[in-house]
């Protein structure tokens, strides 16, 4: 099974972590699992566990170039290269977890899973 997680932060969400981590380490499965999460510099990272977490061999890492807005707190993606990541992970997986709407990551994803086929798969469990 395929899955791509889209993490909205610079820092990865504990659950994410968790759960990519689960799935990358089932030994009875043959799981592909990936994380496309904004990337900037000057957002801090430092100290949390999560990203730490996912430094697993078996993970695949999708940064997307962004810039960081502190007073919002926010990465803004640059939109040729999350466009290109989107469609990218949309032909590549079995399943892509959007896992906050509201942040600017997530908007393009969302846009193209509701114009494009592959929003109607179904989900195994």
């Amino acid at each position: 099974m395929k899955i791509c997680y889209i993490n909205p932060t610079n820092n990865i969400r504990r659950p994410i972590a968790e759960l990519a981590n689960i799935f990358a380490n089932d030994t009875n499965e043959s799981n592909q699992i990936s994380i496309m999460f904004p990337q900037s510099n000057n957002c801090p990272t430092k100290n949390w566990v999560a990203n730490e977490s996912i430094n697993n061999t078996n993970i695949n890492k999708i940064p997307v170039n962004s810039r960081y807005f502190a007073p919002l707190r926010y990465n803004f993606p640059k939109l040729i290269q999350l466009w290109r990541e989107t469609k990218k992970i949309y032909q590549e997986n079995d399943y892509v977890h959007i896992w906050e709407y509201y942040y600017p990551l997530s908007v393009i994803p969302l846009i193209y899973a509701s114009f494009s086929k592959e929003r109607s798969r179904s989900y195994p469990w």
